[in-house]
């Protein structure tokens, strides 16, 4: 008998008593910071580093600029995407007067490639950070330092829009005399403040002053209009060049006395964040400084879920990844999925408000339990549940094909059929998501539903989606894993939205099935505000059935 190939951990992530212990020492501490590498924003843009490179110079025209076909076989074969970047800049700099004209040409591209499906497409993680820094430096009077390889800046933009027209009354304001109201006598306010790399080139006295958020961008940053701050770090000489104050800053962070430190989206490769994880390890392992430091790493961004391991080979790969973390005087948790990375943040900026985190009715496990058993009294009424989706899902469908599908001027679409579904999690303890209702049809019985495991290996777009955390635009041949036949089914392509409940926690997915591959379906994904429009429909219409189980919706308007 075939051994079993690992699926997820025994221990639900948020259910395990290091990640408890890990959040609540982390939002005991006063001063926060928070490496982001570039998993913190790929659920928005959609791009992993390699795959950023590679698409910043795809499609150049000028003379003896490498082909596409020849970039595509440098990124398949010899190149890393580091060397790729080296090769590219250095023919993008041979096309260009000036390494300024350069720059800005740089920043135009990356803005066109990080922005333009990130309303539609983008997960969580930006948002949850930027909740869990406005938590800290506002609810808490805590200070926060951001420091990011990425471009973009979503993280920054979101907490200023939190930040705006924020003030706070301090424990010294008093009644005035024959007043109802609170007089203001020492308001506070959050401020936000943006690091560019060029300003780290001279020794620089980071602001570690409560009530403030500072952004350190080490390879610059570029907003959506293309602006870019500071230069934009891509190639092994900008690496080399930029090394030293990069190791300089990251040393004087991680070394802080008081202090937490958590690196998300960043699989520790990264030289000057392994080196100053290093020169400091002595400083977060003395007890006297009160230093925690924890980087969150998923198991799919580290290449064994590939190899097919057996559960008890991967819980060994596992252990030999937090032994590589002890050594660098960092605690490294180990989730199974992505959206964990998300959540991670959103728990600790919640735990930094409900101490002790552990024993909390409002921690994950509770409120999920809380969930659950609205669920578990909403499965007794499966075929009025099934029936209301039923209803609603034929008008969502007409309103899609009315408003929103975008056809070629000699394609009416009259081929292309659809199938809208809705998954849920069942089984409590089970970690599953059933098929629970469908535009095709009333189950009537619960027992014949289909049931799908959250599975790091699962070729279900729905269980995909859920795990990723973010809404996902895929053909049925884009998430085959290798040893998979062709696809025989009938369904080409999925549109797959995750749903979270009011107490944040990730329910259900909602999913739409077409008879057309992505590129020929009538959903405009090429079209952005129209997919957000979809896409908010999608949430609005899982929101309404899985959010309060026990309130079924009535008929739909």
């Amino acid at each position: 008998m075939a051994e079993a190939t690992y699926s997820c951990s025994s221990v639900e992530f948020f259910h395990s008593t290091v990640t408890k212990t890990a959040i609540e020492k982390l939002a005991s501490k006063k001063n926060l910071v928070i490496y982001c590498g570039a998993g913190t924003t790929i659920d928005r843009t959609g791009l992993g580093w390699a795959a950023l490179i590679t698409s910043i110079f795809t499609g150049g025209t000028s003379k003896g600029y490498p082909t596409d076909e020849e970039i595509k076989l440098m990124a398949k074969t010899e190149a890393s995407p580091l060397q790729l970047a080296s090769i590219l800049t250095q023919y993008s700099l041979e096309n260009f007067s000036t390494d300024v004209k350069m720059q800005e040409n740089l920043g135009a591209r990356l803005a066109s490639l990080l922005y333009q499906n990130a309303s539609w497409a983008g997960g969580l993680t930006s948002e949850f950070i930027a909740q869990l820094a406005f938590e800290v430096s506002a609810g808490s009077g805590g200070s926060v330092t951001i420091v990011t390889t990425n471009y973009d800046t979503f993280i920054e933009t979101r907490i200023r829009e939190l930040c705006t027209g924020f003030s706070s009354v301090q424990p010294e304001d008093v009644l005035a005399d024959g007043a109802d109201e609170i007089v203001q006598t020492n308001q506070r306010t959050v401020s936000v403040n943006a690091i560019s790399n060029d300003q780290l080139e001279q020794p620089l006295e980071v602001n570690h002053s409560a009530d403030g958020v500072q952004f350190v961008y080490l390879h610059g940053s570029v907003d959506a209009a293309g602006t870019h701050r500071g230069t934009l770090v891509l190639s092994e000489a900008d690496y080399q060049r930029t090394r030293q104050y990069s190791v300089e800053l990251l040393s004087l962070l991680f070394s802080r006395q008081q202090s937490a430190v958590v690196i998300l989206g960043a699989s520790l490769t990264d030289p000057p964040l392994i080196e100053a994880l290093a020169v400091t390890r002595k400083n977060a392992e003395d007890p006297g400084n009160k230093i925690s430091r924890v980087c969150v790493l998923p198991i799919s961004s580290t290449g064994y879920v590939r190899h097919g391991l057996s559960p008890q080979a991967m819980s060994q790969m596992k252990r030999h990844i937090t032994k590589r973390g002890r050594l660098l005087g960092v605690d490294i948790l180990i989730p199974d999925f992505h959206f964990q990375v998300a959540q991670f943040g959103y728990e600790l900026s919640l735990a930094a408000a409900e101490r002790p985190y552990s024993t909390s009715d409002e921690r994950y496990g509770m409120r999920l339990s809380r969930w659950f058993t609205d669920w578990e009294k909403t499965n007794e009424k499966h075929e009025e549940f099934s029936a209301k989706f039923f209803a609603y899902s034929q008008k969502r469908l007409a309103l899609l094909r009315s408003s929103y599908f975008d056809y070629d001027t000699d394609d009416n679409g009259e081929d292309e059929s659809l199938r809208l579904e809705i998954w849920a999690r069942t089984g409590r303890g089970t970690r599953q998501l059933s098929l629970i209702a469908s535009s095709l049809g009333v189950l009537t019985d619960k027992t014949v539903r289909r049931c799908e495991p959250l599975s790091v290996t699962s070729t279900n777009a729905s269980v995909r989606a859920f795990q990723e955390g973010r809404p996902l635009h895929v053909d049925a041949t884009d998430i085959l894993r290798s040893g998979k036949a062709d696809v025989t089914s009938r369904w080409k392509s999925y549109l797959s939205v995750p749903i979270k409940n009011d107490d944040v926690v990730p329910v259900g997915v909602v999913t739409l099935a077409s008879t057309r591959t992505r590129d020929s379906s009538g959903l405009p994904s090429g079209i952005s505000q129209r997919m957000e429009q979809i896409v908010d429909m999608f949430r609005d219409l899982g929101t309404l059935f899985l959010d309060n189980p026990t309130d079924l919706p009535g008929p739909p308007i």
